[in-house]
C-alpha cells in the first residue's frame, strides 16, 4: 500500500523535471550569450527526469515509456560526457 503512495509522487516528480529541465539553459543563454554549451543543471535534471520516469513506466510495465526515457538518457549522458570533454581540452 505504501508503494502505491509513491507511484504517482514518482510520476509527477518526472513530469515536473523533464518539463522544467530547460530552465537552466535559457538562465544561461541569458547571462552568457553565444555559448554552445548545455548547462549541466540542465542535463542532470532531464537525466533525474528520465530515471524517473523509466521506474515509472516499469511499475506500469509500458515499454514505449521504458525504452523512450532509457534512449533520452543515454542521449544526454553522451552529451555531458563529450561537453566535459571538450571543455577539459579548451
Amino acid at each position: 500500500m505504501l508503494m502505491e503512495t509513491w507511484w504517482p509522487i514518482i510520476g509527477l516528480s518526472a513530469a515536473a523535471l523533464t518539463s522544467t529541465a530547460f530552465i537552466p539553459q535559457l538562465v544561461l543563454r541569458l547571462r552568457k550569450p553565444g555559448q554552445a554549451r548545455v548547462a549541466y543543471g540542465t542535463l542532470g535534471a532531464f537525466m533525474l527526469g528520465a530515471s524517473l520516469w523509466t521506474a515509472y513506466g516499469a511499475h506500469l510495465g509500458d515499454w514505449i515509456i521504458i525504452g523512450a526515457n532509457i534512449f533520452i538518457f543515454t542521449n544526454l549522458s553522451a552529451i555531458a560526457v563529450v561537453q566535459f570533454i571538450q571543455e577539459r581540452i579548451k
